[in-house]
């Protein structure tokens, strides 16, 4: 298949008229019966980025095992460089602004070619930054540049068994063809390719065959030494040779010329087809939920830890040959059922269990089995799933799927992680009936990965036909078994049953905020049906701009998406919510994927007011958190004392005057912008004038005299009788220079014309600047009243809720009974959230409420990124309205379901997957938080940070939000070391694999132990201290020496440090001289555990590591080292471009001051200043104030920006003072003076 784009709809994307003249030629020479010789060559121009992704997954679903796929794509790309760094195709109707909702992601087409059965798989693009196709998820596009440049193991996506030629590197262009009149030439790469394959000059062997490697090379050859342009590669476990061509004989063939638009007919009509299947692109809910159900039932399926002594009930030893994992099967792909486990086969398909092979036989002791005699069980190293089919009338067994470790084996000997892994790139290396290759591998597995010994040698050609357990040792046995397996009714029930509870009532989902998930217009953007009407908003806690607006919309969308990236709020912002929504009479539930989440939400609305906020779920939480709660209410349960009108109508005039203290920061960060404008104005025409701006200013006089000489000089400048004499007249009398020529002399004039007119506005806006209260004023003025609005809100919440449970009193001593008495109480519970209205469940308690349709005015999720989608979808059926909230850069969603097994899924239920990547809703590769951010139409950033260090917020900001966010951190009260904020430890020592186990570096190990020796020392005692690690061996080696340290040092994972933070964070980064390359490049490429375990740090972040692996390496590590180096030397050089022009200003300003001492870019409680000035004896740190961004000006939001800069300037004080300096203050140096008095 051959797709070109050469057309855009949006003009910011050039027209590449290469792209039809790519096509045609690579059409001839692949259909070509002497070079190329496709039987088919489908040829598809300018589609729509649906019909790309509808294209693609047609065409690679429909290979068989033996086939050879080739997918060629020329045209735009680029790279997501402010955020992931993914890959994008653009696509005939991309938005530059929006490429992630409407190119076509490298993820997407990775894995329709992981999910494709052709045993060879070929990808040829010929697009800018195209080798972003192979590179996975990078931080952005100047990082790659400055640091992995040097890189020596470029880090491949898991597209497995695919070899990929790409135009160009990550962050490098492609070049089209020299472009004629009459003649449009191909792109160069294209061309290379195309000359190539028509000389036949790229054999290597003699045989006339052309590889894919051999056309790698003597094309990347070609076009270094002719371009300079470098192509590159990615083939990962590809393990064959691929004959891509025949060498052709004789002379070579001709390629006729494309004339006019000889290739729109073709590619007219092949893309006709795509545009009619991309039409049908809104999933029904009925298919949705089938789908789903089929993946969690697939997923959860129950793979046991057997036991031996079951043989012949749950599983069956097989003899002979193994058949099944290695692929040595009859014609037709299946093979006859052993007899040997004929009963135990006839038994699953009368269970409806499932039936699985597995090869080779791990015994082993279970890690928790204390008895004396433990019963022996075993789990196979790798499995593969069986169907039973019938041919003939004979019933076989046919495998499906791949070969994939078992998860009960990586869930035991490995961290999760670490599973997580093996589970996306291990590809089985032997073809069908390798048996020796086979065990190679698998020995290779076992010593590499599980640390675990052979205990007989793997023969999978001559089976054990019995597993041996007189040997006691752990390790593999020679032996292959049929095994069978159910759903885990205990994970999985409860989801399943909502989801059977839903699908029927698929008619009552448009009552609720699940519909907004489905792509239609009218649920899923502008104001909702269900709309809460006039809130006031209620919010114990402070609150800032980001946060403020997601509260806003929460009351009137049906569904709101916020993106909370780590020290933004977000518990803070979700306690306002919840008291909001409780204090203006709405349900509201709060839900996550995990107890820690819901717990620090909980306990925050319970500090505020107790009982705002009732912990329930299972019936531990149940008897714990939630019988105590209502039991509390009962004994407060009288008539609320106060008058609740007179606290809201005193919280909306706290409210409105705080909106007038705001238009007031508005109406100054105006008046700041319009005097910079005049101001650059003022010089620019004082330029042209040859006479500095204050001799002008004085020449002008008053006010009133100013306007006199604008209007003067503007007609002099456009007389035309006695012209010049006037002109020359005017300027004398002003005593300015006068030009010898006539022309010169009226540009003169009309830049003196200019200059009055600026200097009356300058004048004017100071005059208005005057007349307003200061801005320190207006601050503290808010401040105060935001004090206030806190105490009002919360004796607001306090007064909802006591009312709440005197009116609910009856209904809360029902729902004790019902519970002491373990009867259901969901008709007791919901008729309860009238009166009770704040409830906190983990996602997979939501059943702890009735499947009713809207049951709750609001449902809040949180850490979204983490959960699937199917977990959401009780908690938005059972919502009028929801808040979504999530970070795809921190943790997210881990699906253990092999991609066969979800693109069967979506087939049984009638989707395509082009449908399901459309609207974000795969179930591998979509967490509930991209399906949601794609319905509502994009996310609310929580875009000011308040936990790290700057120096360690400012890696995280720039690496993983393109510095996006506001760090306004105060560090002057926080626990810290003289030190600085990031600090390397050098730790050059051996990584070594642990049997059975993960990676340690004793090394590491030792300087980790002495900087936590030497925190604890010179830390306070009320300080914490964390120690993290990606690697499970190396964390439970710390975890052991660091134990006597008690709660005051937390050693674990970056799954442990979730949701929490610590002063201090040791970070062992393991990776060293023994280590794998594969190893440390997926250490590298787990960008979200980095984020995670970076801004665990509040005021130290500690580096142990070799930083010649990282530096070689490049990525996130060679840019902490980077930091850790920097932070060591700060020098106070600016990285600021507009420093260049204002700095040698603001010094030369500041200098003048009498008796002024000038440092710049001096740092200040962890903040630049952009100046110290110290003045008999007193130091002044100075801010100065570019004005806010044009995005921020025409979103009216000119308050937020003199808000922040106000912030940061008070985060500069103590023991100096601060001012903001606004730019115009530059262009006046006598009002600096008075500024500094």
């Amino acid at each position: 298949m051959l797709i070109g784009t050469e057309s855009h709809r949006d003009s910011r994307y050039a027209r590449l008229p290469s792209t039809p003249v790519d096509l045609w030629q690579m059409r001839q020479v692949l259909q070509d019966r002497r070079i190329g010789g496709f039987e088919s060559v489908k040829v598809l121009t300018d589609l729509t980025a649906d019909d790309m992704r509808a294209e693609i997954a047609e065409f690679l679903e429909s290979f068989d095992a033996d086939a050879l796929a080739l997918l060629y794509v020329t045209g735009h790309g680029t790279r997501l460089s402010r955020s992931t760094g993914e890959f994008y195709f653009v696509a005939t109707d991309t938005d530059f602004d929006q490429v992630d909702a409407t190119g076509v992601s490298a993820g997407y087409v990775n894995e329709q070619l992981e999910n494709c059965l052709a045993a060879q798989k070929v990808v040829l693009l010929d697009c800018c930054r195209s080798g972003g196709f192979a590179l996975g998820w990078r931080t952005s596009d100047a990082h790659d540049r400055r640091i992995a440049k040097g890189a020596a193991h470029p880090v491949p996506l898991t597209g497995r068994g695919v070899y990929v030629i790409s135009s160009s590197g990550a962050g490098e262009d492609s070049f089209a063809g020299p472009q004629t009149s009459g003649d449009p030439q191909p792109s160069l790469f294209t061309g290379e390719v195309v000359r190539t394959l028509l000389g036949g000059k790229a054999a290597k062997d003699g045989s006339g065959h052309v590889s894919v490697d051999d056309l790698f090379e003597y094309v990347n050859q070609q076009m270094r030494r002719r371009h300079g342009q470098i192509p590159v590669k990615s083939a990962l476990h590809v393990n064959t040779r691929i004959i891509l061509a025949d060498c052709p004989q004789g002379p070579p063939p001709v390629l006729v010329p494309p004339t006019g638009k000889a290739t729109a007919p073709a590619a007219t009509a092949a893309a006709a087809p795509g545009a009619a299947k991309a039409a049908a692109t809104t999933p029904t809910w009925k298919q949705l939920l089938d789908y789903y159900r089929r993946c969690v039932l697939s997923e959860e399926a129950g793979l046991p830890l057997l036991k031996v002594p079951d043989e012949g009930v749950t599983y069956a030893c097989l003899t002979g040959s193994e058949r099944l994992l290695s692929g040595d099967l009859d014609e037709g792909g299946s093979a006859a059922v052993p007899p040997e486990a004929a009963a135990l086969v006839a038994k699953a398909v009368q269970d409806g269990a499932e039936i699985w092979a597995g090869y080779p036989v791990v015994l082993f002791t279970p890690r928790n089995d204390r008895r004396s005699r433990p019963v022996p069980q075993f789990a196979p190293l790798l499995i593969r799933r069986v169907e039973v089919v019938h041919e003939n009338g004979v019933t076989r067994l046919e495998p499906y799927g791949p070969v994939t470790p078992n998860p009960r084996m990586t869930g035991i000997f490995l961290s999760q992680d670490e599973a997580a892994l093996l589970h996306e790139t291990y590809l089985p290396s032997w073809h069908a009936g390798q048996h020796k290759r086979m065990a190679t591998d698998i020995a290779n597995l076992l010593r590499n990965d599980f640390g675990l010994p052979q205990i007989e040698e793997l023969r999978p050609e001559n089976l054990t036909p019995r597993i041996d357990i007189r040997t006691p040792a752990e390790g593999a046995r020679n032996t292959a078994v049929l095994f069978v397996a159910k759903p885990d009714a205990v994970a999985a029930k409860r989801l399943l049953d909502d989801l059977a509870d839903i699908a029927g009532k698929v008619a009552e989902i448009q009552q609720t905020a699940l519909a907004a998930l489905v792509p239609d217009p009218a649920a899923s953007h502008g104001e909702s049906q269900d709309a809460a009407g006039v809130v006031q908003p209620v919010t114990p806690l402070a609150a800032n701009d980001a946060q403020l607006a997601v509260l806003d919309s929460v009351f009137r969308r049906r569904l709101t998406v916020a993106t909370g990236p780590p020290g933004t709020g977000k518990s803070q912002l979700v306690a306002n919510v919840v008291a909001t929504a409780v204090a203006n009479g709405d349900s509201v539930l709060v839900a996550s994927t995990n107890n820690r989440a819901v717990d620090e939400v909980w306990q925050r609305c319970d500090r505020l007011v107790p009982g705002s906020l009732i912990r329930t779920g299972s019936r531990e939480h149940q008897q714990k958190e939630e019988v105590p709660a209502l039991q509390d209410l009962l004994k407060r349960a009288g008539p609320p004392p106060g008058n609740v009108t007179t606290l809201r109508t005193q919280l909306r005039l706290l409210t409105d005057d705080m909106l007038a203290r705001r238009e007031e920061l508005s109406e100054i960060g105006r008046l700041d912008r319009e005097l910079r404008q005049a101001g650059e104005r003022r010089e620019a025409h004082a330029e042209r004038l040859g006479v500095p701006v204050a001799v002008v200013t004085e020449q002008l006089g008053s006010d009133e005299d100013v306007v006199r000489w604008a209007g003067r000089a503007r007609r002099a400048a456009n007389a035309r009788l006695f012209g010049h004499w006037r002109r020359t007249r005017l300027l004398r009398r002003l005593g300015l220079p006068v030009p010898a020529g006539g022309s010169d002399a009226a540009a003169t004039c009309t830049a003196l014309a200019g200059f009055a007119d600026a200097e009356c506005r300058w004048r004017a806006s100071r005059r208005r600047l005057r007349d307003m209260p200061e801005d320190i004023r207006i601050t503290e003025s808010i401040d105060e009243t935001e004090e206030r609005v806190r105490e009002l809100s919360a004796q607001v919440l306090e007064h909802a809720v006591n009312s709440g449970a005197h009116q609910g009193r009856q209904g809360i001593l029902r729902l004790l009974q019902k519970q002491q008495r373990r009867e259901s109480d969901w008709g007791e519970v919901a008729r309860l959230l009238d009166h009770l209205r704040g409830w906190a469940v983990t996602s997979l308690s939501a059943r702890r409420f009735p499947p009713n349709p809207a049951l709750f005015d609001l449902v809040i999720i949180d850490e979204a990124s983490q959960c699937s989608i199917p977990h959401v979808i009780p908690l938005l059926f059972r919502a009028r309205r929801a808040l979504v909230i999530g970070d795809v850069m921190q943790l997210t969603q881990i699906s253990k379901l092999p991609g066969e097994y979800e693109a069967s899924a979506h087939r049984d239920a009638g989707l395509r997957a082009d449908v399901l990547e459309k609207h974000q809703m795969a179930y591998r590769r979509h967490s509930a938080f991209h399906a949601a951010e794609h319905a509502a139409g994009g996310s609310i950033l929580l875009d000011e940070h308040y936990r790290c260090h700057p120096d360690i917020a400012a890696v995280s900001n720039d690496l993983f939000y393109g510095g996006r966010l506001a760090v306004l951190t105060d560090i002057r009260s926080r626990p810290m070391m003289d030190k600085p904020a990031i600090i390397w430890v050098e730790a050059r020592g051996q990584a070594q694999r642990i049997p059975g186990s993960s990676w340690v570096n004793q090394a590491e190990i030792d300087k980790v132990v002495s900087c936590v020796e030497h925190l604890d020392k010179h830390l306070p005692t009320e300080a914490t201290i964390g120690v993290v690690t990606p690697f499970a061996a190396q964390q439970r080696e710390l975890a052991q020496l660091l134990s006597h340290y008690g709660v005051r040092v937390q050693v674990g994972t970056v799954h442990t440090f979730q949701g929490s933070e610590r002063d201090a964070m040791v970070f062992s980064l393991v990776a060293g001289t023994g280590m794998e390359p594969g190893t440390i490049d997926w250490v590298g490429l787990q960008l979200n555990l980095w984020n995670v375990a970076i801004t665990r740090a509040r005021s130290h972040l500690i580096l142990v590591g070799d930083s010649a692996t990282w530096r070689q390496y490049g990525g996130v590590g060679a840019h902490l080292w980077h930091a850790a180096v920097a932070d060591q030397r700060r020098d106070g050089e600016s990285g600021d471009p507009r420093d260049a022009a204002l700095l040698p200003r603001l010094l030369r300003g500041l200098q003048s001051l009498p008796g002024a001492t000038v440092e710049l870019k001096v740092p200040v409680h962890g903040h630049v200043a952009d100046a110290l000035v110290e003045i008999d004896g007193r130091t002044t740190a100075v801010l100065l104030d570019h004005g806010p961004d044009d995005e921020t000006i025409r979103a009216g939001n000119e308050s937020r920006h003199m808000r922040l800069m106000l912030r940061r300037r008070r985060l500069l004080q103590d023991p100096h003072n601060a001012v903001r300096l606004p730019i115009w203050w530059l262009h006046d140096h006598q009002a600096l003076g008075g500024l500094f008095r």
